[in-house]
C-alpha cells in the first residue's frame, strides 16, 4: 500500500486524529513528529515486540509507576553544527544538550532500578550513556538557569572580568563626582548617568553645552537636552570597550573549546538522543493506552482482523461514553 493510499485510509478512518492527540502527548518535538507519522510495522513479530512493549510500561503506570521522562529538545542541528571543525554551539544549544544527558541518566537509573519491572524496556534503553564528564564541563561553563558564561570558565575569562569591573568602578566614581558638581553648576538637564552607544553619558542642558568637554553621543527629541562622555571617563570607557571585545574573544574561545568535547562525543550523543525519542514514543503510546482503557490485541499471522465492541477512540478522547462499535 503507497502513502497516499495509507493517508486516505487513515483519514477514513479518522485515525490521524487519534495520531495528532498521541503526538500532543510526546515530551519532544521529533517524538511528536514521528508519532504523527506512524505507519504499519512490516511484520507480525514487530507488532508484537512494538505491543508488549508498550504493555510492559502500561502494566508498570498502572500499578502507579512513572517513566521519569520529560521536556526535551530535538538536539540534531546542534550535534550537525558541532560537527563542524572551529564551529561554535551557542549557550542555549549547550543547555539543550545538558537537559538531553541529564535526561539519559536519570532514565538508566531508573531502568537499573527497575529491571525486573521493565525487561523490555531496559534491554531497548542499553545503549544510553550519560557522559557524566561533558555534562559536568557544560554545567561548569554555563550558567544553565541565565545561560551566562561563568567567570571560572577559563581563567583568562576571569581575570578579564576583574579588570573591567575595576574600570567600571572608576568611571562610576568619576561620573558621580562630576554629576553633582556640575548639577551644582546648573549644566545638567537631569540629575542623573544614563547609557548612549554603549557609552556612559551625562544628559547636558544643550544652553550649557560649552561648559564641560566632551564627546557628543546623542541628543533628545526636542534638542534641549544633549548627551555627552566626559572627557574624564573618555580613556576609561576606551578601556571598558576594549576589555568588552576581549571578553567576547575569550568566550568564542571557551564555547569552541566545549563545542569540540561534544564533537569528541558525537556518537554517545546522537544514540542518547535517538533512545530517548524512542522511550518517549512508547510512553505517549502507553499514556494513551491508559485512557482509552486498552487491552493488548492478540495478533495472527491469518490477515484477520475481528474488533468486538470497541467504540471510537475519539469519542473516548472527548470523554464520551457510547455504545458505537466500529463496523
Amino acid at each position: 500500500m503507497g502513502q497516499e493510499s495509507i493517508d486516505r485510509l487513515y483519514q477514513t478512518l479518522e485515525f490521524d486524529r487519534v495520531l495528532k492527540d498521541l503526538a500532543q502527548r510526546a515530551n519532544c518535538p521529533l517524538s511528536a513528529e514521528r508519532l504523527r507519522q506512524l505507519r504499519p510495522l512490516p511484520d507480525v513479530d514487530s507488532v508484537r515486540t512494538s505491543l508488549a512493549r508498550i504493555t510492559e510500561l502500561r502494566t508498570f503506570m498502572d500499578s502507579g509507576g512513572t517513566l521519569p521522562i520529560g521536556g526535551f529538545a530535538d538536539i540534531r542541528q546542534h550535534l550537525r553544527t558541532a560537527s563542524v571543525e572551529r564551529s561554535y554551539l551557542d549557550p542555549g544549544a549547550f543547555r539543550e544538550i545538558a537537559t538531553v544527558l541529564e535526561q539519559t541518566g536519570a532514565i538508566r537509573t531508573f531502568l537499573k532500578k527497575n529491571r525486573s519491572n521493565l525487561p523490555l524496556l531496559y534491554r531497548a534503553a542499553a545503549g544510553l550513556s550519560p557522559q557524566p564528564d561533558l555534562h559536568r564541563r557544560i554545567a561548569g561553563t554555563i550558567d544553565l538557569q541565565s545561560l551566562d558564561i561563568k567567570d571560572q570558565a577559563s581563567p583568562r575569562l576571569s581575570a578579564i572580568r576583574r579588570q573591567m569591573a575595576r574600570a567600571r568602578e572608576g568611571v562610576r566614581r568619576h561620573m558621580e563626582a562630576l554629576l553633582n558638581r556640575l548639577w551644582r553648576k546648573g549644566v545638567l538637564q537631569e540629575r542623573l548617568v544614563t547609557v548612549r552607544e554603549g557609552r556612559w553619558v551625562l544628559p547636558v542642558k544643550e544652553t550649557h553645552r560649552h561648559l564641560i568637554e566632551g564627546v557628543l553621543h546623542d541628543e533628545s527629541a526636542s534638542g534641549a537636552t544633549v548627551f555627552v562622555e566626559p572627557l574624564e571617563t573618555l580613556e576609561l570607557n576606551n578601556k571598558i570597550r576594549q576589555l568588552q571585545l576581549e571578553e567576547r574573544h575569550e568566550i568564542e574561545k571557551v564555547l569552541r573549546t566545549l563545542t569540540a568535547l561534544v564533537r569528541k562525543q558525537m556518537p554517545a550523543l546522537e544514540q542518547n538522543f535517538e533512545i530517548l525519542v524512542f522511550l518517549d514514543c512508547i510512553h505517549a503510546t502507553a499514556l494513551v493506552s491508559r485512557v482509552f482503557k486498552e487491552h493488548e490485541p492478540a495478533i495472527n499471522r491469518d490477515a484477520i482482523l475481528e474488533i468486538k465492541n470497541g467504540p471510537h477512540p475519539l469519542r473516548l478522547l472527548k470523554r464520551r461514553v457510547s455504545s458505537d462499535v466500529i463496523p
